[in-house]
């Protein structure tokens, strides 16, 4: 699938992760591949406000997916948001 190039901010570390950024209203730029993996960009309604997230494909169809206090932004002026988006993956050791 094609989409946006966007990089995952860790928590305390200078590794740079790269994703492609799926979605609706996401250009459609990049190939995804083994080396830039697919996420999707969701979007859920809390009170007035719009939670915008992302979660990777392989992700899709399992039951816990959580935020991870990590981050996905760009530097590309046609990234979806004002400010990182908060990146939620599989947890599956939540209890």
């Amino acid at each position: 699938m094609k989409g946006l190039l966007v990089f995952e901010l860790h928590r305390g570390s200078q590794k740079k992760q790269e994703y492609i950024l799926t979605g609706e209203f996401i250009p459609q730029i990049f190939e995804s591949s083994t080396d830039t993996p697919e996420l999707i960009l969701a979007k859920k309604k809390i009170g007035s406000q719009t939670y915008r997230y992302c979660y990777p494909i392989a992700d899709k169809n399992k039951a816990y997916i959580c935020a991870t206090g990590n981050f996905v932004t760009s530097s590309d002026s046609r990234f979806p948001n004002e400010y990182p988006i908060p990146l939620h993956r599989n947890q599956p050791n939540l209890f």
